[in-house]
């Protein structure tokens, strides 16, 4: 092969490679996304409003739980989290200033659902027997909640949006 041909050949395969690489860009971003995207439809909730966990959640789950801002693990005190820690120190969980989660207990497994903060989306850590008065008052803030009693909330304070987990008190 004459050095014209090497050269044709050397370009056709350069020119090769870069449409590999382009082809696969928009594939290698959506499992990037998928990665980062957790299969829960906020969206659906208004501020101020209350909807049950499984209708947002399109994952099956027993029991939900949350992990806000610096929090890495479950309060010993809940009934799964012996269970959960495992699992976050097996993954190595680290939850930071801008992070906060969803916890899906399963009786087969656990599955963590990571959130980034940002003013749209944010969590809001409250005690038990706190109140919010932009939700209605048979709301009890919860940080662990089987799946038939778990509901969302979601209110609106100094320009943000938080989500809270809780159930209906009786």
């Amino acid at each position: 092969m004459n050095w014209v041909a090497r050269a044709g050949k050397e370009r056709l395969t350069i020119y090769v490679r870069k449409l590999e690489i382009v082809a696969m860009t928009p594939a290698a971003l959506a499992l990037l996304a998928g990665c980062y995207a957790p299969q829960v439809d906020f969206g659906r909730l208004k501020p101020g409003d209350l909807r049950p966990a499984r209708s947002l959640i399109d994952r099956h789950f027993d029991t939900l739980c949350s992990l806000g801002p610096y929090q890495e693990r479950l309060d010993k005190n809940l009934a799964v989290s012996e269970r959960v820690n495992a699992h976050l120190s097996q993954i190595r969980y680290q939850g930071g200033e801008g992070d906060w989660a969803l916890v899906l207990v399963r009786a087969s497994d656990v599955e963590v659902l990571h959130f980034r903060r940002s003013a749209t989306l944010d969590w809001l850590t409250i005690g038990p027997d706190d109140r919010l008065p932009e939700l209605p008052g048979q709301f009890a803030p919860a940080s662990r909640v089987d799946a038939a009693a778990a509901v969302f909330g979601k209110i609106q304070r100094d320009d943000r949006t938080f989500i809270i987990l809780g159930k209906m008190s009786e």
